[in-house]
C-alpha cells in the first residue's frame, strides 16, 4: 500500500502552501503530499499516478475533511456531503458506510467514514521503516539505547524537526506498549506506581 497525503480545500485556505509546507515538514521525504481544490477536474491530473486501471484509493480522514467531495470528482459520483459545524468548525458525519466508487480511468475509490480515532499496528521495525532519516542518524548517537531527548551526544535532536521526533517518540511508545504481554503491562503499572509515590514523598519532605 503505497500512501499520499491529499489536503483537500486548498481553494478556500487562507495559505495552502504554508500548510502543505508544514505538513511536508512532518513526514518522511518518501510519503507523497499534495493540495488540491477537491472540487477542481484538475485534481484528477494531480493523482493519476494512484490512479490507473486496476489500482485502489482508500480515502481516510476525519468528517468534513473533504473525503467524499474528492470522490465525487475523482469517480463522477454522487456522494451526499456536508459542510462542517458552524460552532467549532467540526466536520459532520455524512457518510455514514463505506462506499466502492468505479473511475472513468478504471482505478477504484473507496470512501469511508470520518474517523474519530487511529490506532497503528506497527512493530519496531516497521516504524523504524516509516522513520527512516530518524533510523539512520541514530546509528552516530553517542549512546546505541539514545532515546533523542536529553542525552549527550545525540545525532537526531538537531538535525529532525522538533514535531516530527515527538511523533516518532509517541508512536515508538504506543508500539512498545501493544508489544507488551497481559503480565508485562501489570508490571509497568506497577513501576510506575512505586515511582510516582516515590517523587510524592520526595516533594513531601522537601515541603517539610
Amino acid at each position: 500500500m503505497a500512501p499520499v497525503i491529499v489536503l483537500t480545500k486548498a481553494d478556500v485556505h487562507e495559505d495552502a502552501q504554508a500548510r502543505l509546507a508544514e505538513v511536508e515538514q512532518r513526514l518522511s521525504a518518501s510519503v507523497p503530499v499534495l493540495a488540491v481544490n477537491g472540487q477542481s477536474s484538475t485534481t484528477a491530473d494531480l493523482l493519476a499516478p494512484w490512479m490507473a486501471a486496476g489500482q485502489t484509493l482508500i480515502l481516510l480522514g476525519s468528517s468534513g475533511a473533504g473525503k467524499s467531495t474528492l470522490t465525487n470528482t475523482l469517480a463522477s459520483s454522487a456522494q451526499d456531503t456536508g459542510a462542517v459545524r458552524t460552532s467549532d468548525g467540526r466536520g459532520q458525519h455524512t457518510t455514514t458506510a463505506r462506499s466502492l466508487h468505479l473511475c472513468p480511468g478504471g482505478a477504484c475509490i473507496i470512501d469511508t467514514p470520518g474517523l474519530r480515532t487511529l490506532q497503528l499496528n506497527l512493530d519496531e521495525q516497521e516504524l523504524s521503516a516509516s522513520f527512516a532519516d530518524i533510523d539512520a542518524l541514530a546509528a552516530a548517537c553517542q549512546f546505541r539505547d539514545c532515546s533523542h531527548q536529553s542525552e549527550p551526544g545525540c545525532a537526531v535532536r538537531d538535525s529532525v524537526d522538533a514535531d516530527r521526533l515527538s511523533n516518532f517518540q509517541k508512536l515508538q511508545r504506543e508500539t512498545r506498549r501493544h508489544q507488551q504481554t497481559p503480565l508485562e503491562r501489570i508490571a509497568a503499572r506497577s513501576r510506575w506506581k512505586v515511582l510516582m509515590r516515590s517523587v510524592k514523598e520526595k516533594n513531601r519532605m522537601k515541603r517539610g
